[in-house]
């Protein structure tokens, strides 16, 4: 059986509008898939989000899921997600999502581009939860991603996201990610991950913004 478990951590750092609000935490995470057979296979994750200087929780969250190649360059994703959490008036919520993704891959030589939609419902636990959590909510989802070898055992990308969520029971823009990232294999199964993400509400007032910086370490059994 081919297994890969994965330990990130990420460390965030938000800068919000006019006051500059500027917050410090930690994900962290551990995950397991394998290859069933040429088109199918299986995953599993969880990750613990921390902010306000890693000394308040935030989320935790479950991922299960599977993949189906349906060609060479088009897969399949299913995943569901439970979450719980805790929002800013530190109430707690359990939430669940499922989401469904179709990724296409054309493979230029040294660069692949890569093209992502989702599609994503979410399903509120308890009173409380927080719809401002852009992981989370009833969103369609659109990634363009770009990934090449910069030299050896080590490869770059970068991905622009755009998110369009439930607004008035109508579907609206509401965030964009953009994402860079560095991937090094080390000796035997190990790799190592760092990059930069950075987020941003669209059409309010106040934006959040949200630049985080990321450290990943992986290995493969």
């Amino acid at each position: 059986m081919k297994n890969s478990s994965i330990v990130v951590l990420l460390f965030l750092l938000s800068f919000q509008g006019l006051g500059q609000y500027t917050d410090g935490g930690g994900w962290f995470g551990a995950g397991v898939s394998s290859k069933v057979n040429k088109r199918i296979s299986w995953n599993a994750e969880s990750q613990l989000r921390l902010n306000q200087g890693f000394t308040r929780y935030n989320t935790v969250l479950v991922d299960l899921g599977g993949r189906y190649k349906i060609t060479k360059d088009l897969d399949f994703d299913l995943t569901y997600r439970f979450a719980h959490g805790q929002n800013d008036q530190l109430l707690y919520f359990l939430r669940h999502r499922i989401a469904l993704d179709l990724r296409y891959e054309w493979d230029l030589g040294k660069p692949e581009i890569q093209f992502r939609v989702r599609y994503q419902a979410g399903q509120r636990g308890v009173p409380g939860s927080s719809e401002g959590i852009s992981d989370l909510r009833d969103a369609f989802r659109y990634r363009a991603k770009i990934d090449r070898k910069l030299f050896r055992k080590t490869r770059g990308s970068a991905s622009c996201e755009l998110f369009q969520s439930t607004d008035l029971n109508d579907f609206q823009l509401t965030d964009y990610r953009l994402r860079f990232q560095v991937e090094r294999n080390l000796p035997g199964p190990h790799e190592i991950t760092i990059g930069y993400l950075f987020q941003e509400e669209l059409f309010r007032a106040n934006p959040l913004k949200e630049h985080i910086l990321t450290l990943g370490y992986s290995v493969k059994i």
